[in-house]
């Protein structure tokens, strides 16, 4: 008789396409929260700005949709320990943040969310320390920020693409987003 086929074993960890996924996500994350925090506590002096008044208490109330762009919002452990981490950073500059990644099961996440309130000033400074903050997370690679349409809730959009994704940020009085 032939030899018996040696037993498959069942995988029960995450695959290495999901352990990359993950990796990637949190590098990005680590950028976009390295921006937001260099925006929010002052630690970067944007040329030609000059810091304003605090803007009127607004009422701001942050949250993250269940679906963006037709991709569900990851919920599992490893994007967990992501988000959680990011709110922990963020907390120290915002007083609710909320952080969020979207995609598909087994794929790269196609979005990341962050976002909070804020009291740095306008919204166009906002976004130009925004911006400033994530090119520097990049170093050398150079990012256009573009103007773009900011929807109905209003504020200011500014979107640059750079290899392998696009990023976007939006900054109404009161709250910012990437």
């Amino acid at each position: 008789p032939a030899p018996l086929p040696a037993a498959t074993q069942q995988r029960t960890g995450p695959s290495t396409g999901k352990i990359f996924a993950f990796a990637l996500a949190g590098i990005l994350m680590i950028g976009l929260l390295g921006a937001a925090a260099m925006l929010v506590t002052g630690n970067r002096t944007i040329p030609g700005l000059t810091p304003s008044a605090a803007p009127a208490a607004t009422a701001v109330t942050m949250s993250l949709p269940p679906v963006v762009d037709g991709h569900p919002l990851i919920d599992n452990e490893s994007s967990r320990q992501l988000v959680d981490a990011a709110k922990q950073q963020l907390a120290a500059v915002s007083a609710n943040p909320v952080v969020g990644m979207y995609g598909d099961p087994g794929q790269l996440p196609a979005f990341v969310i962050v976002a909070g309130t804020t009291t740095a000033g306008s919204p166009d400074q906002v976004l130009t320390g925004m911006a400033a903050g994530f090119q520097q997370s990049l170093g050398s690679q150079e990012l256009n920020f573009v103007d773009q349409p900011a929807g109905p809730l209003g504020g200011t959009m500014r979107c640059a693409e750079h290899s392998p994704m696009a990023t976007c940020m939006w900054s109404v009085d009161g709250a910012f987003g990437m």
